[in-house]
């Protein structure tokens, strides 16, 4: 399902396609265990097959959270635990794209 975020700024982001520059999926620390366990139940529950893998991807979803980044005024927009969306703003308006693939030389 596509996300839109309005940025404070008033830009407007979308995920309707993959691969998105300003996007994320984040990790907490806290859940890594968790993470890593899902992934290892599934590859033991499926016999590490083609089934294991879909099984892995599926059950380690819910411990990911997005993470936006505006291209016009640099604000990160982080999903909470809660579901609800904060933003924070840079220190230096020139914040370069910090979740693209890899950064502009």
């Amino acid at each position: 399902m596509a996300i839109r975020i309005e940025c404070p700024c008033g830009h407007v982001m979308s995920d309707f396609l993959d691969n998105r520059p300003f996007k994320a999926e984040i990790l907490p620390d806290q859940s890594t265990d968790d993470f890593c366990g899902a992934i290892e139940n599934a590859v033991a529950a499926h016999d590490n097959t083609g089934t294991a893998q879909q099984y892995a991807i599926y059950d380690t979803v819910p411990f990911f959270r997005d993470i936006w980044h505006c291209p016009e005024c640099g604000r990160l927009t982080v999903e909470a635990a809660d579901g609800n969306y904060y933003h924070f703003s840079p220190d230096n308006p020139d914040t370069p794209p910090v979740l693209s693939k890899s950064n502009p030389a």
